[in-house]
């Protein structure tokens, strides 16, 4: 009996000491150059392809947000910059700190389990910093 009580202390107290509270460490954004000029069309528009957004953020999808994905670059962008659904646009054109697109993927958060590259963020923070344009 002696035998089996010791085995059991040890036994709880090595489960008791194993025990700690985990630290979860949020994704940290490395700070990547941006590009002296981003183009929607090119550096911008293939992420939504990328992380297939258009399973929710189409006319199929039911235009989650507000947003619709599935047409061409310019019919992207103008979604991206007249959403109407939010407070803070998907977009606001020379003002990345306004605006959710960047806001939301630029502090490592995750949509779907997706998480934008830092160099994808830093080309999004570009071309809307940069105006936003059509091109």
């Amino acid at each position: 009996m002696k035998k089996i009580s010791c085995i059991l202390i040890v036994a709880i107290t090595i489960f008791i000491a194993s025990c700690n509270k985990d630290t979860v460490i949020p994704n940290k954004v490395v700070s990547v150059p941006t590009p002296a000029s981003v183009k929607f069309s090119t550096d911008v528009y293939p992420i939504f392809a990328t992380y297939a957004c258009t399973d929710c953020h189409s006319i199929a999808g039911g235009s989650a947000g507000g947003l619709n994905y599935d047409g061409t670059p310019s019919a992207t962008r103008l979604s991206l910059l007249n959403d109407g659904l939010d407070p803070i646009p998907a977009v606001t054109p020379s003002n990345s700190a306004n605006s959710l697109l960047y806001n939301y993927f630029s502090g490592g958060a995750s949509h779907h389990g997706l998480v934008m590259t830092a160099t994808e963020i830093t080309n999004v923070k570009g071309w809307i910093d940069q105006g936003a344009l059509d091109n």
